[in-house]
């Protein structure tokens, strides 16, 4: 007697290639989806801290300017020579009325005595040393930054100067060169 043999075969179901094709494009979609919200952020992120620290530099050198118009004043009340006003036809400042502008550095105590002259704006690149935990901008020694600060006076009235203090920087987030402008007008407190 002879024996049969009885194959069953069982059918496994499996994937198909397309349907592994359509998994892995919905679990695509599903990481780069949140993966490039988090880029943008970051980009976001990156160019508001630029634009503020930008914003902060402009401002400082709106307030170098307040500060030399309110030194000539207490000038003019300690020693009572010279006009307060005077100050705004310092030689060292002449630069700031030209069309190029100047940028001034608070390294000394004299302001006047760090004017530079912008006519080439590279002179009016800000460099950044780090120190106790911070970081100092000044024109000069250390590493250059992207920023540059252009100071400009205009006199508007023999009694009121117009400041402006813009900052500018090389943007790689949006391409091309940013900018931030601070305007603010001083008047002649300090007159008899």
């Amino acid at each position: 007697m002879q024996y049969q043999q009885h194959i069953i075969y069982t059918a496994h179901k499996g994937y198909s290639l397309v349907e592994v094709l359509v998994a892995v494009a919905l679990l695509m979609f599903a990481i780069v989806g949140p993966m490039t919200i988090a880029f943008k952020g970051a980009q976001s992120t990156l160019y508001a801290r630029q634009q503020n620290t930008a914003f902060f530099l402009a401002q400082e050198g709106v307030s170098i300017i307040n500060l030399l118009r309110n030194d000539a004043g207490l000038a003019h009340y300690n020693t009572g020579t010279t006009d307060a006003w005077t100050w705004i036809d310092t030689p060292s400042l002449a630069p700031c009325k030209a069309s190029y502008g100047c940028n001034i550095d608070m390294a000394d105590v004299d302001p006047r005595d760090n004017v530079t002259s912008c006519e080439d704006i590279a002179d009016c690149t800000l460099s950044y040393q780090k120190g106790s935990g911070r970081v100092f901008y000044k024109i000069g020694t250390g590493v250059d930054s992207p920023y540059r600060r252009i100071i400009t006076l205009a006199e508007v009235t023999t009694d009121e100067v117009s400041v402006t203090s813009r900052v500018e920087w090389d943007s790689t987030l949006l391409g091309g060169t940013q900018s931030v402008v601070v305007n603010t007008s001083l008047f002649n407190l300090y007159k008899e």
